[in-house]
């Protein structure tokens, strides 16, 4: 992964879809998440995943 992107929203959305290009693979901050957690996202074809990172895995926290 090589980029961090801030989006709208406080979670994964519809629009996350959008955002992410074809294979895209990055650590996401949704702007208006109240926990401001980090989350791994993914584009594969037209399925998008994500999940948020653990406490203990947000040492990427610091680089944002």
């Amino acid at each position: 992964m090589s980029s961090v992107r801030v989006l709208p929203g406080s979670g994964p959305s519809r629009k996350l879809r959008r955002a992410l290009a074809e294979r895209e693979s990055c650590f996401v901050r949704f702007a208006d998440d109240p926990s401001a957690r980090v989350w791994v996202c993914a584009r594969v074809g037209g399925k998008v995943f994500s999940t948020p990172l653990s406490a203990e895995e947000e040492w990427v926290s610091g680089v944002l």
